[in-house]
Parts: structure tokens; sequence; C-alpha cells
């Protein structure tokens, strides 16, 4: 035997055993500093005020996200991070709340929310109201839903809800009797891609340029597909408040996004397209936007968002419709839609702020009872980013932006009398 490998082999007999006592711990730092660290944050951003402007509802931030939520497992698609066990944003859970306090605005006063203390608490939605608020609690097999009165702090949980949250819907209804939420659906998951291929990995190409900037998780195989569309998939339904079975309000979709009409007539849902489109992030995937009535009936489409592979590397304008916004009184949908300039190259544009911008954003007006052609009401030079009607509806604010010179405008416009324009901040 060779003299080196010798002393290797007497090293490691004399070699203390490895004991259950020595293997690395989470350990607590001295007080000192544990108290620093876990210090409850400051809320940020615009208070939660109740719609009467008597109540603030103030969440406790937590200052360290837990070590279990990080270790909760992510199933990565297209860029979202979904906790398949919980139906949630993995990022939503990592901000979620440790608990919620309500403040009197006229005396300052203090009460405590009876939320459980181990409490992920999500969105807080204030009643029409202003008396209490739904609350977002996650939990496994989908989120749950407590109603909160301020006033004394008393939490009910309302039983056979299941929140799906990943792309989650949470709306009181005008006389505060039920809430609009998407719901869990109950069906299997899809099985687990086999790790052998059936046969050779295959892109294709749109036929013709399409730079793209380089995005994580997206989808490669059908098995994402599906798996994305399972994911997403929710129910839309109404829950009463008093508590109760759901009501549901259509089929389950590939849920991307829903809007409730002021008059609760109509419900604008933005559905994903299928199949998901191959090597995308999600914010750059095709929709349809539909309107469904309350009374039941077939879909109302309002348009189609194509897949935004011009968008993907520089500030182009999407193609369809897009940034939505109801009357007040609920009988008719504003939103905008961008037209190319024939000849123009977007992409041009982009790379030389000298040119003008290569389009025309075009602000549409669709009628209830919804089903006519949609009334082209003016245009604005750059894209808009928001539109936002005043309370009493008078006034329709108006918000563009423009990257490639750095430009954003807001201004208002006179419904009635679209031509009259006032803008209210340029820079």
């Amino acid at each position: 035997m060779r003299p080196f490998l010798l002393l290797v082999l007497l090293a490691l007999a004399s070699a203390p055993a490895v004991r259950a006592a020595d293997e690395p711990v989470y350990r607590t730092p001295p007080s000192v500093v544990a108290d620093l660290l876990t210090a409850p944050r400051v809320p940020r951003g615009a208070p939660n005020a109740s719609p009467d402007g008597a109540w603030l509802a103030v969440p406790d931030l937590r200052s360290l996200i837990p070590i279990a939520t990080l270790a909760e497992p992510v199933q990565r698609l297209a860029g979202l991070e979904v906790l398949p066990g919980l139906w949630a944003n993995r990022a939503a859970l990592k901000n979620a709340a440790a608990g919620l306090t309500f403040y009197r605005v006229a005396d300052g006063s203090q009460v405590r929310a009876q939320l459980p203390s181990d409490v992920r608490m999500g969105p807080v939605r204030w009643s029409s109201r202003g008396d209490r608020v739904a609350v977002v609690a996650y939990a496994e097999g989908g989120g749950e839903l407590w109603i909160v009165t301020a006033a004394t702090g008393e939490a009910r949980r309302l039983e056979g809800v299941r929140l799906h949250t990943v792309s989650g819907v949470l709306e009181w209804s005008n006389d505060d009797s039920a809430l609009l939420v998407s719901l869990v659906v109950d069906r299997p998951a899809p099985a687990a891609a086999s790790r052998v291929p059936k046969g050779p990995e295959v892109r294709r190409s749109a036929g013709r340029p399409t730079p793209q900037r380089v995005a994580r998780d997206v989808l490669r195989t059908p098995d994402d597909q599906a798996a994305f569309e399972h994911v997403v998939t929710a129910q839309l339904a109404w829950v009463p408040a008093a508590g109760g079975a759901p009501r549901p309000w259509g089929e389950p979709v590939a849920l991307a996004g829903a809007t409730l009409s002021p008059d609760e007539r109509v419900l604008l849902v933005r559905r994903f397209a299928r199949p998901a489109p191959i090597g995308f992030p999600v914010s750059l995937f095709p929709r349809r936007v539909e309107l469904w009535s309350a009374e039941g009936g077939p879909a109302i489409v309002v348009g189609d968002v194509p897949l935004n592979d011009r968008s993907a590397i520089a500030s182009v304008a999407p193609l369809g419709p897009r940034e939505f916004a109801f009357a007040p009184d609920g009988r008719s949908l504003w939103y905008m839609s961008w037209r190319d300039t024939p000849g123009a190259k977007p992409q041009a544009a982009v790379r030389d702020t000298a040119l003008p911008p290569p389009g025309t954003d075009v602000l549409l007006r669709l009628d209830a009872p919804f089903t006519g052609a949609p009334v082209e009401v003016t245009t604005a030079e750059f894209p808009v980013e928001g539109l936002m009607f005043t309370g009493d509806g008078r006034k329709l604010l108006v918000e563009e932006g423009y990257e490639p010179r750095r430009i954003e405008r807001q201004s208002w416009l006179d419904p009635r009398d679209p031509a009259k324009r006032h803008t209210l901040v340029y820079r």
C-alpha cells in the first residue's frame, strides 16, 4: 500500500463521527439584532381608505419572508411563478401581510381584525358602504375569503369558498350582498411530462424578423402549454356575503382578468387564447376580450388581441383592444385600439426618435346592448396607457406615454364633445 494512501485511511479512521448536534441549523441572533431585523415595516403607497373616508385599513407588513414561504414548491410558466398547492402567485405570497388594523380617521382609535394569528393575508377590498372589508387569506387548496367588520374587528370566514388568486378577481356588489370572485376549478392536473421526448424538438420562426428580449421560463413543449392552461383556469362566481353556495357566472375560463360594469349587467372578461404560445412571456400572450351578460346567453366578442411579438423588444404599441373603461352608468364601454400608419416601420421609429410615432391610437366606444359596431370617438398622438372616468362621467382622463421620446401626457376630454381636450401634464 502506498504511504500516502495509508496516511489518508488513518486520518479518516481517527476522525470523530459527525453527530446530529453538529449539523447546521438556523440560529436566532441576539435580541438587539433580531428586534431590528423583525421590526414591522412601515406601510407604503396610498392608504386603503373606506369609500366614506371614515376608516383606514393598514396591514401588518412582515420585515422578513418566512423560510416556509420560500420553500413552497413553485411551477414556473411563461414568467408566472405559481404555487400550485395554494393557487396563488409566489410574489403575492412573499408579500403577504401578517394581520390587519383599522384606524378611525376622526379620532385615530384602532380596531384589530380578529383574523387567525398565522394568517397569510392578501388583497383587502372595502365594501361599498365602507363598514367592512373582504380579505383573502392564502391557504392550501385555494385562498380563503374572510369578511371583517371595521368597527368591531369581528372576522368571519365564508365556508366552501376556495379562491383562485393567480389571476384573481375580488369585487363587492353595489348593494354589498355578494362578492364577485374567481374560484378554483376541481379537475385533475395534467399528467406529468415524460422525460423521454416523442421526437426531435422543432422551433418554427414567424417568417419575418421578430426581435425579442430573453424571457425566463417560457413555455417550450405541449406539456408546458397544458400546465399553463391548468393553472390559469378559474370559475367566475358570485359568493353571498352572508354565506351560502356560490353562483357561477359562465363556464370556467383561462382567465387573464375581468372587470364588472358599474350597473353589474355585464362582465368584461379577458381570456387567454388556446393554445398558449411557445417562447414568449405571459405579458405578450394573445387574448380574447368578451362581454358576458348577467342574464346569460352567448358571450359578445369585443375583439382579439394577437400575440404581441412587436412589443417584445421596444416601446411599440400592441394591436387589438386594450385600456378599457366603463362609463359610470355602465351603458357604454370605452377602449383604445392602435392603428399603424401604412408603410411605417414601428421598430424604425423606436431607433430614430426624429421620426413621428408609427401610427395613431384610436378611442372607441361600444354602446349597450354591446352587439353593434364600436364608434370611433377620437384619436391620440401617442399610445394611451390608461383611461378613467370621473365619478359624474363628465370627464374622461387620458394618460399617454411614448418611451422613445420619454414623453408623458395627461389630459381630459368631454365624452359629449371629444374635440374639447385639456392637457393637465406634459413632460
